[in-house]
């Protein structure tokens, strides 16, 4: 059998001339004797066989061959294993480096959990005998019935089992499946699981991928993306270098977070699988306001589901609908498109009783009290900037409405500008009783530029201003501004006087009255516009009733141009005749029903005229 394995592997190994048999056994028995077995992957043995044996050759000379070398390399490790190598067997690979490089990095790794009984690296054993007795119990613990484990945690498992046993290899020695069993639970990528933690509160990871190294193909492992809990993204946070005093907070308040609450991150890291316990379940909500008390309700009684509506990255928490890189919502979006959408559609279905509360939307082009609203005095953008940190100022300032000042021939003149984003000015300058490089890049009715908050006016923006204003603007981003300044105002109301506020509260009942007019007007029109149709169908309806019978007044609804001239003629002094006959009975003038009467002798001689003619003929 021996003889069969190496000569299909001579098939697929480099011809004599290039290397020989000998000296690629004894390279390859050499690296597995001087090197750690967890850093030789498939294409590090590669590298380190050219540098060493064909120094002369370029770099992927023995690439083509890396099926023949993986099945050497393999044949190589089980014999060392079993001891029947030649060469004495290596000491055991100690993972110190592994151990070293973890603790200096502890931000940027997330604490490995494992069991107890999880094998950390590969055991080297002299008996054979002893290796077969070991492997014979672990299959007898494999078959042990589901009902006497059923309160614990499987300690073994099925080996990973791809859709179609498909298999993909790895150039670092990895074979990648996309489900595995714990137990007799299936575990697919993308499912979210918790993970050991040695008796405190469980991690919650989703599956990125599932994998087996070639040299051990009976140990699972799994690369999974960590959600984060509150108390979580502080600790990292002062791990990642922030002073012992540091707090993670949100919208400028210190983090805090729903018992059911996670946090998504960018933390990715690779495990055992013997760590994991079961599955869960975490719904992903993009929103840009808390969920209401109600979306709690729902995963509030099941123990194995979570909502993550907020994001930690880099010592700063954002919510998922206003991530700042285009790596966190690439990663947010996948993430949201392969999780469970139960939650996300029972949202977008809102009540019948809650569609009863909804605030009335404006519709149509933006007035004048609405581009107002969205306007902020300096002296507020000055309050908001003063927060530190200021996140919440970056936030409220962000499509506001500001008059700003500027000299024009030594003559002071005002304008009308749109914020765009906040920036810091190329130098510091004194803001009332503080220094600072805030700045505002806004855009007017000439083009874009950069001003100081010391240029800002507090007195609000004229209508001639506004007037001026011809800057392109999205009706409903600025009504979404409307209400969110209406929300920060409310948030931070303890910063700003009790006139400030008076006067706000007045702008906002302006706009809910305006709201109301013309939302009444609306329902007007559509009423006025529904009586005319109804009249319209009485129309049609008497016209199709009187078809075939007595001459219509409305006779061109019946006849339209189905006839020739002569009927058309004829069927229009019918209905003439009718009419005149009608005012003639009904009448109460005398000198309109004498009239009447005049016409309808008329039309009936011409009528009669016509009659016979069509006769004649």
């Amino acid at each position: 059998m021996a003889e069969v394995e190496d000569a299909t592997t001579e098939n697929q190994l480099p011809s004599p001339s290039l290397l020989t048999l000998e000296r690629l056994r004894e390279g390859l028995e050499t690296l597995l004797q001087t090197e750690s077995w967890d850093v030789l992957t498939l294409k590090v043995v590669l590298s380190r066989l050219e540098q060493q044996l064909l120094p002369q050759q370029p770099p992927g000379t023995l690439k083509p061959y890396k099926k023949g070398i993986k099945a050497e390399v393999d044949t190589l490790m089980k014999r060392m294993l079993t001891g029947d190598s030649k060469s004495p067997a290596p000491d055991p690979p100690a993972p110190a480096e592994a151990a070293q490089k973890d603790d200096a990095q502890p931000a940027m790794k997330r604490q490995r959990v494992s069991s107890a009984s999880e094998p950390i690296e590969p055991t080297f054993k002299e008996d054979a005998e002893q290796v077969m007795q070991e492997d014979a119990a672990a299959e007898k613990e494999a078959l042990v019935d589901d009902e006497e484990q059923e309160n614990e945690a499987p300690r073994k498992k099925r080996r990973p089992k791809a859709e179609e046993d498909e298999e993909v290899d790895g150039d670092d020695g990895k074979m990648f499946y996309r489900q595995m069993f714990k137990g007799e639970t299936e575990l697919r990528v993308g499912q979210d699981v918790y993970l050991d933690t040695n008796g405190s509160e469980p991690y919650v990871a989703r599956l990125q991928e599932i994998f087996v190294y070639s040299f051990a193909p009976k140990e699972v492992y799994f690369n999974a993306r960590w959600y984060y809990r509150a108390p979580d993204c502080t600790e990292y946070a002062r791990l990642a270098g922030a002073p012992s005093d540091y707090e993670v907070l949100f919208e400028g308040e210190p983090l805090q977070a729903q018992p059911k609450e996670l946090l998504f991150s960018m933390h990715m890291d690779e495990n055992h699988a013997d760590c994991i316990l079961r599955a869960c379940s975490v719904h992903m909500l993009q929103t840009e306001e808390e969920p209401a008390a109600d979306v709690w309700d729902r995963v509030a009684d099941s123990t194995h589901e979570y909502i993550a509506w907020r994001a930690y990255d880099n010592k700063k928490v954002y919510a998922l609908t206003e991530l700042p890189s285009k790596r966190l919502q690439e990663a947010a979006t996948m993430e949201w498109n392969r999780g469970p959408k139960e939650l996300s559609k029972a949202l977008k279905e809102p009540s019948r009783a809650k569609k009863a509360l909804e605030v009335i939307e404006p519709m149509g082009p933006l007035q004048m009290d609405e581009l107002a609203a969205i306007w902020l005095p300096r002296k507020h953008l000055e309050i908001w900037e003063a927060q530190q940190p200021n996140t919440t100022f970056r936030k409220v300032a962000q499509g506001c409405l500001i008059r700003g000042s500027q000299l024009i021939n030594g003559a002071r003149s005002f304008y009308a500008a749109y914020v765009l984003e906040v920036k810091r000015s190329p130098r510091p300058y004194k803001l009332g009783q503080r220094v600072t490089d805030a700045a505002l890049r806004v855009r007017t009715a000439t083009g874009d530029r950069l001003v100081d908050l010391s240029a800002l006016s507090n007195q609000p923006v004229t209508e001639s201003e506004l007037s001026r204003f011809k800057v392109p603007l999205d009706p409903d981003v600025v009504r979404r501004k409307v209400r969110s300044l209406q929300r920060a105002m409310e948030d931070d109301q303890h910063l700003f006087d009790a006139e400030d506020l008076r006067m706000k509260q007045e702008q906002e009942e302006r706009l809910r009255v305006q709201r109301e007019e013309q939302e009444r007007a609306r329902e007007a029109e559509e009423r006025e516009a529904e009586r005319k149709e109804r009249e319209r169908d009485e129309v049609r309806r008497r016209a199709a009733a009187n078809k075939g019978g007595e001459p219509q007044e409305a006779w061109w609804l019946s006849y339209q141009n189905t006839g020739d001239d002569k009927q058309r003629e004829i069927h229009k002094l019918k209905s003439r005749l009718a009419r005149f006959r009608k005012i003639a009975a009904n009448s109460a003038a005398e000198g309109e029903r004498k009239n009447a009467e005049k016409l309808a002798l008329q039309a009936e001689a011409k009528l009669e005229t016509l009659l016979r003619k069509e006769e004649a003929e």
